[in-house]
């Protein structure tokens, strides 16, 4: 009997039968059902261990035809314990199979480094149809790659197209990988692909996306995952298990735990470098999206981290980066800028933006319409042109609408899809425009919110013989509103000044050098500036947020030392 739970394969331990009540074989009961699916009336589960002990699965569902049992809504249960015991049965027979999480029969299939759903598989040896197991038999252990690889649209199976220019399958074990297919997967949704060599076929239908894929977010951001590791019970297992067994609900985890990632995945699990996180850290579970508050200035220090999160009898380990795959990179008018948020649609249905990409990847696209937000507000920009080349959105004539409006949500959109993505200009200016800070397009300063405020008189005490010309604070928030201390990426700050000020201080502008204040030690630190004496400028660059000041030496004060005599008295 070939068992499925949730649309997925799993391994059969074990099967028995009643008829009437009495026990009988397997064929006997498939005698009775002959070639038509039956729905059983009841499914009950039970521990192995206990057999005595069933219980009945009251939103489980079973269907049976020929030799394949489909089960629905049993996958949290074999998720949570591994090894299940199931009873389907109608008033005329019963059904009982040990079932076990995983199974040779499945093949996990990742399109261009990202899993996908598989629907179904088909496999042939010798132009004759088998189990996939054998295929993967004949293989073994080695990496085989496919000789041919064809794709077709699964509402019509026999029109198959081959793919030659890009494209390559390789297996290994019970895993497919597939590069080149993004875009055909990304256009339909759902395709077949047939890999094959001059002894065997395998046949999958795949769709976009999978459990089998963690998003993360950190206080709102998306952010790159690197890889993943799931255990239950102490055991590695898959993610998808751990997924089916916390359920559709929002899960928080009980501990969160952050360490320095090493180069290999052995040291990364037994020998993690322990990271104290600058604030309190917490993560939600949802689907197959992980939620982080608190994370982003720790993210920002370490720039490349690893995070243990758990429950009583699961954890999951993620190596995260700053950065997404699922935002385009913008550029205005030559100008790389900052852009997050972003939504899609295709055909009319919101979906990954990932996807839209994928679709638009093989060739450069100009988008039909433009439409431009502030706050929610249409506005006009009728000069404005864009196109989509190579996973880059290139904005031309938006530069006057861009920096006068600072921030901006722009729709572009085809013939069948649409994306949108908030866009800064990424220069901010003091309201006295004493200060400009100048955000270069990075993960790290997407969204935030800059508060300047000047600062009369200097609440430190000063470094030896320097004299202020500027002092100010500038503080810093991501979009959910989290301070944010340190970033990943520098950024330029510009401080303007006068000839009046200076000579009222007496200051050498020579001299001129922006500090910015230590929380850590108490100290101010100069970073390094260049003064551009003709336009009264002095530029910096940085990566954290704190107080400032612009600080100079008196004009024509030596450093004099005094040194007195030390007389002796006899």
């Amino acid at each position: 009997l070939d068992v499925s739970v949730d649309g997925r394969r799993v391994e059969v331990e074990g099967v028995k039968a009643q008829v009437d009540g009495q026990e009988s074989d397997l064929y006997s009961v498939l005698a009775l059902i002959g070639e038509q699916e039956v729905t059983v009336e009841k499914v009950e589960w039970f521990d192995p261990a206990n057999e005595a002990n069933t219980k009945v699965l009251a939103n489980a569902q079973a269907t049976l035809r020929s030799g394949h049992l489909n089960l629905t809504g049993v996958a949290p249960e074999l998720a949570a314990r591994g090894k299940i015991g199931i009873w389907v049965s109608t008033s005329k027979w019963r059904i009982c199979v040990i079932i076990v999480w995983g199974s040779r029969a499945n093949l996990d299939v990742s399109v261009d480094g990202r899993a996908a759903e598989v629907e179904g598989i088909q496999a042939q040896v010798d132009g004759q149809d088998t189990d996939l197991y054998r295929v993967l038999a004949l293989t073994g252990d080695q990496e085989v790659t496919a000789e041919k690889i064809e794709w077709f649209d699964p509402a019509t199976p026999s029109n198959t197209k081959v793919l030659t220019e890009g494209v390559a399958a390789v297996l290994h074990d019970s895993h497919l990988k597939l590069t080149g297919i993004a875009p055909e997967l990304a256009a339909r949704g759902k395709i077949g692909i047939w890999v094959s060599t001059s002894k065997w076929r395998i046949c999958v239908i795949i769709i976009w996306g999978s459990k089998a894929n963690l998003d993360v977010k950190v206080d709102g951001r998306d952010i790159k995952v690197e890889g993943v590791e799931a255990e239950i019970d102490g055991q590695p297992t898959e993610l998808r298990r751990v997924l089916e067994l916390l359920g559709d609900g929002s899960v928080r985890a009980a501990t969160v735990e952050i360490f320095k990632p090493t180069l290999t995945a052995a040291g990364v699990l037994t020998d993690p470098v322990t990271i104290t996180p600058t604030e309190q850290v917490s993560a939600t579970i949802t689907g197959n999206l992980v939620r982080f508050e608190g994370l982003a200035n720790t993210l920002a220090l370490h720039k490349r981290i690893g995070i243990w999160i758990s429950g009583s009898r699961w954890r999951i380990c993620i190596i995260i980066t700053l950065g997404s795959d699922n935002t385009p990179r913008v550029i205005v008018d030559g100008r790389p800028v900052l852009a997050y948020k972003p939504e899609a649609e295709l055909d009319g249905e919101k979906v990954d933006p990932r996807r839209v990409l994928a679709l638009l990847s093989k060739e450069e696209v100009i988008a039909e319409k433009i439409e431009i937000e502030v706050n929610g507000q249409a506005i006009t920009d009728n000069d404005a042109t864009a196109q989509i080349k190579d996973g880059k959105i290139i904005f031309t004539n938006l530069k006057d609408t861009l920096e006068a409006k600072g921030r901006i949500g722009v729709w572009i959109s085809g013939r069948r899809w649409k994306i949108c993505v908030v866009i800064e200009w990424g220069i901010h200016r003091s309201p006295d425009g004493q200060v400009n800070v100048d955000l270069p397009a990075s993960e790290a300063h997407n969204g935030l919110e800059l508060e300047y405020t000047e600062v009369q008189t200097p609440t430190r005490q000063l470094p030896d013989r320097k004299h202020d010309v500027v002092l100010f604070t500038l503080d810093a928030s991501n979009s959910e509103g989290a301070r944010v201390y340190q970033l990943d990426d520098s950024y330029k700050i510009e401080v303007s000044y006068t000839d009046e000020a200076l000579e009222a201080a007496g200051i050498d502008e020579a001299t001129l050098t922006i500090y910015v204040f230590d929380e850590a030690t108490g100290q101010w630190v100069a970073i390094p500036t260049e003064v551009d004496t003709l336009n009264n400028k002095a530029v910096g660059t940085l990566d954290h947020f704190s107080e400032f000041a612009l600080l100079g030496d008196v004009a024509g004060a030596a450093n004099i030392e005094i040194f007195l005599p030390i007389i002796q008295q006899r």
